[in-house]
């Protein structure tokens, strides 16, 4: 491979691991900002699919270079040029995925005390709210 390809695969390579970032950035900040709830998971979807997509094609274009260049020069122009964006990406997704994390949490637990409510409710009125008497009595000791 010319050297001018070789610079040119690898501006593109760097310029994949910067998109990954920014999608990796979006996708935070979209988890951050809850006040756009309704369609919050169709937009982290679509940055998913779209950050699937460029990392099939860094994979790809990685395989390329390895296959021309080799195994140990790869790396070193991994280290040199790419190493500190693909961390940042990774920091950004680590972060997003313990704020999905966080959010699941948060609304099993909201779902139990939901459901619990829902029980005692239940348990004291029946189900049939047309009936007036409830089911349990409390005995006070």
């Amino acid at each position: 491979m010319a050297p001018f390809e070789t610079s040119v695969h690898i501006q593109t390579w760097r310029q994949g691991y910067e998109r990954l970032t920014e999608i990796s950035m979006a996708q935070l900040m979209l988890l951050k900002d809850e006040s756009g709830a309704e369609d919050l998971w169709t937009r982290l979807h679509g940055l998913s699919e779209e950050k699937m997509s460029v990392q099939a094609e860094l994979e790809r274009l990685q395989s390329q270079l390895e296959d021309e260049l080799g195994g140990d020069r790869i790396r070193d122009l991994f280290q040199q040029h790419i190493r500190s964006t693909a961390e940042s990406a990774r920091v950004l997704t680590f972060e997003a995925a313990r704020k999905i994390e966080l959010m699941m949490i948060s609304t099993g637990k909201e779902i139990g005390s939901t459901r619990n409510h829902r029980k005692v409710f239940h348990a004291y009125s029946g189900y049939a709210r047309d009936d007036e008497i409830s089911l349990y009595f409390d005995e006070k000791k």
